[in-house]
């Protein structure tokens, strides 16, 4: 039975990560991609657009599937290695800003902003589709 998660990450780290079909969480330690099974449904909700970025983005900008069964280490610079898993991205046609939670169905006004200080928080099966379906994500969704 697959999970679903909410993972937390800088736009432009998903952007280089996007590219080459892998997903690291936080900062990269083993302990954030510990644990996600293929098949697990992840979304991705990007706080700002880098860590050095004043601009905040707060919205949800990725979603797929794990396929991955194991993380792997990726050294991307000399002596800084970041654990991913690797994934299946769905295209979408939308973001949704964080401020629209609150009007969708499926109870994700539970979250906030502290909430989503976390690198990983588990959601359901019928709120990863409500984000999904708000994100005009196609197959393999």
């Amino acid at each position: 039975m697959a999970n679903h998660w909410i993972g937390t990450l800088e736009q432009a780290r998903l952007v280089r990560l996007h590219e080459v079909d892998a997903l690291e969480l936080g900062r990269g330690r083993a302990a954030d991609v510990a644990g996600l099974m293929p098949g697990d449904g992840v979304v991705i909700y990007c706080p700002r657009e880098s860590r050095i970025s004043v601009e905040n983005i707060e919205a949800f900008c990725a979603i797929g599937r794990v396929t991955g069964y194991l993380p792997f280490k990726a050294e991307i610079a000399p002596n800084v290695v970041r654990h991913r898993i690797t994934m299946r991205w769905a295209p979408i046609t939308r973001i949704v800003s964080f401020g629209e939670l609150s009007s969708m169905a499926g109870g994700l006004s539970r979250l906030n902003k502290r909430v989503m200080r976390q690198d990983r928080i588990a959601i359901s099966e019928d709120e990863f589709h409500a984000l999904a379906s708000e994100m005009g994500a196609v197959p393999p969704v």
